[in-house]
């Protein structure tokens, strides 16, 4: 007798798991079928700067992203040093050559335009740093009085 309790609860149980199987297999296909495809990619502002300057620019320039301050300056203190070993620059525009012509970094929240006062004191008379502030400055317009400015075109 007991062997068929048993037995009952152990079917019990595998019908349970089959069903709970079941269950999640249908719940996890319907998250799967509710993404739809986006008509284009959408690119964060890093990205979006990216593209454009090197659309503009063509081949006569290099943009490389994510540069570190520690690649184009050597400092010698030794708090700014490791500043400039984490903090990475978002474009950096180079000549055929490798030098360095003008250096862009988002800045899209206040803070981090506060954060980064060090940074423009370090750039001045070293290096044209560009400051983007808004998303809408992120455009073929807006970087071509930029650039023109530069004289870089």
């Amino acid at each position: 007798m007991q062997i068929f309790i048993v037995a009952a609860v152990f079917i019990s149980l595998l019908i349970g798991v089959k069903l709970w199987q079941v269950y999640n297999q249908k719940q996890g296909s319907l998250k799967f079928n509710q993404a739809q495809a986006k008509a284009v990619v959408q690119l964060s502002p890093k990205q979006q700067l990216s593209l454009l300057l090197k659309q503009m620019l063509g081949e006569q320039y290099h943009v490389h992203q994510d540069v570190l301050v520690s690649q184009l300056l050597d400092v010698e203190d030794r708090v700014l040093k490791k500043y400039s070993q984490q903090k990475a620059l978002d474009a950096v525009v180079t000549d055929l050559t490798g030098k360095v012509v003008v250096v862009f970094e988002l800045a899209l929240d206040e803070s981090a335009k506060q954060q980064r006062e060090w940074l423009k004191s370090l750039m001045q008379g070293r290096f044209a740093l560009i400051r983007i502030t808004q998303t809408e400055h992120i455009s073929q317009s807006a970087l071509a009085k930029v650039l023109d400015n530069l004289a870089i075109t």
